[in-house]
């Protein structure tokens, strides 16, 4: 990244991935670096005007514009040529002008990023890489996530409350048949542009604390931290949208027009006066970005619309079913086998292709209980957010100082869930393995 791509990453010192060379003194893996100057993006971007903003999104999109300038020639992960076994490719990437690169320092072994090993994946057994092909490297995810639905114990969440009738309850058979949909799908919904299926190497967590900025001049990027999982996957599989731009509203698809404060902004009472200005620079934000994306890397705007219609969507949630959003999934397929001919991509004779699924009634009718359900159990878990307010645990972390009250807030919310919803010992027993906010 820093010697090709020309990002500014900590310059690394001194490291080693292997407790067994005999150079690795420490006696584990080790990695030295620098510690990049200045302070996390997030600690000024609020405070940013429009036109700071703007500089912004323009110093990230020229290094994104690198990352996407390069082409691999396999899906996975890059590494050192002696620390895995993978065999070399006979290039590596292909560049800017179209030339093929063979580096012998690197190569694109098995898939590091952190889906492959999260919430116990690393512990089953499956493809992990590299691939040749899309495809390949597609169907390894749906097996992947098969393969840990029907060996592991689900993640708890905290996204949505599980549990019992009214609420929904994750099964194996419901992952799998989700999976088993998007197996069925995969070579109809890949996108037909090629653009969209070059493997890229790419930073899947550029939230704004992983982005350094001077802090006398906040518009300038001192470094990018955190590339320990960095993959390499087609373009429409990466983060493109900028997930510090919180923007609160439905997705602008190709809707560029800029943002107008409402006629009555300046009579609104003062709250909700800077709830509907922080809509709107957030909006504006997004707006920008994509102009920028569309003018500047109409491949990259490409893939950013393609991610939000309903099939990039289906592509997007496969890859997490063990985790989460099977019940999703499957809606978004039923509802594109209802209406097949809107969603039916054109084949060579460009004439629509053929739905690659079918659903009995007793399954469509299962699919619709159990988006209800959803709808149930996610907004019982928007309550207890609400509820908490500023002291609600994001990412399961509470301070010291909060954890009694927490612990406390969030038993009587239970308490008042069981109350309402279940009378069975049965039904209570199962809410109360589901509950996802343990000691």
């Amino acid at each position: 990244m820093r010697t090709v791509l020309k990002t500014p990453t900590p310059q690394v010192h001194a490291w080693s991935s292997r407790v067994d060379d005999s150079k690795n003194s420490v006696g584990a893996e080790f990695i030295i670096m620098e510690k990049i100057s200045g302070i996390p993006l997030g600690k000024v971007w609020e405070r940013l005007s429009g036109s700071d903003k703007m500089k912004v999104l323009i110093n990230i999109f020229e290094y994104q514009n690198e990352w996407a300038s390069v082409a691999f020639s396999r899906f996975g992960s890059l590494y050192y040529s002696g620390d895995v076994d993978t065999l070399p490719a006979d290039y590596l990437y292909i560049d800017k002008n179209g030339n093929q690169v063979n580096n012998p320092r690197f190569v694109v072994g098995p898939a590091s990023h952190n889906e492959w090993f999260i919430h116990g994946r690393d512990s089953i057994s499956c493809d992990r890489g590299s691939w040749n092909t899309v495809v390949d490297y597609r169907k390894a995810i749906a097996h992947r996530e098969i393969t840990a639905s029907r060996s592991l114990p689900f993640p708890r969440q905290t996204l949505l409350i599980y549990g019992p009738r009214p609420l929904y309850l994750p099964t194996v058979e419901k992952k799998v048949a989700a999976l088993k949909c998007s197996l069925q799908s995969l070579e109809t919904f890949l996108p037909e542009d090629p653009a969209l299926l070059r493997g890229h190497l790419w930073h899947t967590d550029f939230h704004h604390e992983n982005i350094y900025v001077n802090p006398e001049k906040p518009t300038e990027i001192t470094g990018i931290i955190d590339w320990q999982s960095t993959p390499i996957t087609p373009l429409f599989d990466q983060p493109l949208d900028l997930p510090f731009v919180n923007y609160d509203g439905p997705d602008i698809g190709e809707n560029l027009e800029i943002p107008v404060l409402p006629d009555d902004f300046q009579s609104m009472q003062e709250d909700e006066k800077k709830k509907v200005h922080k809509n709107y620079m957030d909006k504006s934000a997004v707006v920008a970005w994509r102009l920028l994306l569309k003018h500047k890397n109409p491949a990259y705007y490409r893939a950013v619309l393609f991610k939000h219609t309903p099939i990039g969507l289906t592509l997007e949630l496969s890859r997490q079913v063990f985790t989460i959003g099977e019940s999703s999934l499957r809606t978004i397929y039923a509802e594109m086998g209802e209406d097949w001919q809107e969603y039916a991509p054109k084949g060579s004779d460009m004439n629509p292709v053929p739905c690659p699924f079918n659903f009995s009634q007793a399954e469509i009718t299962e699919i619709d209980e159990d988006e209800e359900a959803t709808a149930s159990s996610t907004r019982i878990a928007t309550q207890i957010q609400e509820h908490l307010g500023p002291l609600y645990p994001h990412k399961g972390v509470i301070e010291h100082e909060n954890y009694e009250e927490v612990k406390k807030i969030l038993g009587e919310i239970k308490q008042e869930v069981i109350e309402h919803l279940f009378e069975s010992t049965d039904d209570i027993q199962t809410f109360d393995s589901q509950w996802p906010y343990k000691d």
